[in-house]
């Protein structure tokens, strides 16, 4: 049977709202959703690990020669079309082609897509189906189910997809999850430390569960919404066949981030309800997305409020070839 994704797609919301008394507007609180904090252990043992084993090839143009890719890991709405699931430029973790190799594929693959999915096809960028593998039987409403950083991988329970759908944010949209193993402990209980103790090695010593366990249905939250890039941190000139950014201000970069407000992300937000900070990835809500979550009494999430403290763009290593 094949999963359908669900897309929300409403006008934003007014990125100001007046200040009571005063007869000014105030820029609207934006918040940074989070996990919770915990140890490693508590993570996989509740979140476990979602793999998407379709993954778009690396590119190195072959005119500037740099490695073509996202600040973040990009997910999509699409199944991988059966006649590429056996197709090794797809399934290689550390495959790269030419430019021109690349855009041949995507033609390829777009043929079998959705009409427009083949804009949205990007090096990196990974298909579905998403499989996931948890130690415990799920419950929380949110799953942060990659073992470092569940920005690409926040999976959520079908009642924060309603909450979320009601809100109709522009450029959310949400495909369901295949479970392949759950284990049979609770979710609230002790994670059991393997030998190594090394937390990813939870993943491949828990027991699965004798029977399927009763598990609800989860959909993973893709957010490609993006906020507009402060002043001093525009993208400057790209490679006229790959579009990369060659030689980027890292230094200016920086202090534009560093520089950012609270009312100058309001400005730069565009009215999203929830949204990525371009260049990084961090997902950040609106007050309203946050109140509506409180409402509903989700779990295993935080929200901290913008600014917490200076941010830092990560930078990319360089793959020029000389």
């Amino acid at each position: 049977m094949k999963l359908q994704h669900h897309r929300c797609r409403l006008s934003p919301a007014p990125a100001a709202v007046p200040e009571l008394g005063l007869g000014k507007e105030r820029p609207m609180t934006f918040w940074e959703i989070r996990e919770p904090g915990g140890s490693d252990y508590k993570h996989v043992h509740v979140s476990g690990k979602l793999e998407h084993p379709y993954r778009l090839p690396e590119v190195e143009c072959e005119k500037c020669g740099a490695s073509v890719s996202s600040y973040y890991d990009v997910v999509l709405p699409f199944e991988c079309p059966a006649s590429f699931r056996e197709d090794g430029l797809l399934k290689g973790a550390d495959t790269v082609v030419s430019f021109y190799s690349f855009t041949k594929l995507v033609k390829q693959i777009a043929a079998k897509l959705p009409r427009g999915a083949g804009s949205r096809l990007k090096p990196e960028a990974c298909l579905q189906p998403g499989f996931l593998d948890v130690p415990s039987v799920p419950k929380d409403d949110f799953l942060w189910s990659n073992l470092w950083s569940g920005l690409d991988s926040m999976v959520v329970s079908e009642r924060v997809r309603h909450v979320i759908e009601d809100l109709a944010p522009v450029g959310i949209e949400f495909f369901p999850v295949a479970f392949r193993r759950v284990g049979s402990r609770r979710s609230e209980s002790a994670p059991r430390m393997p030998a190594s103790g090394e937390p990813e090695d939870m993943m491949q010593n828990f027991k699965t569960a004798k029977a399927v366990p009763s598990v609800p249905a989860y959909f993973q939250l893709l957010v490609s919404a993006e906020a507009d890039c402060p002043p001093g941190a525009e993208p400057g000139q790209v490679c006229k066949l790959c579009g990369e950014e060659k030689n980027p201000d890292w230094a200016a970069r920086d202090k534009a981030w560093k520089n950012l407000t609270a009312g100058l992300m309001a400005s730069l937000s565009k009215g999203l309800d929830l949204f990525r900070i371009p260049q990084r990835g961090t997902v950040f809500v609106s007050d309203r997305v946050k109140t509506a979550m409180e409402g509903i009494g989700a779990t295993n999430v935080c929200f901290r409020a913008f600014p917490p403290e200076p941010m830092k763009v990560p930078k990319r290593k360089s793959k020029l070839r000389l």
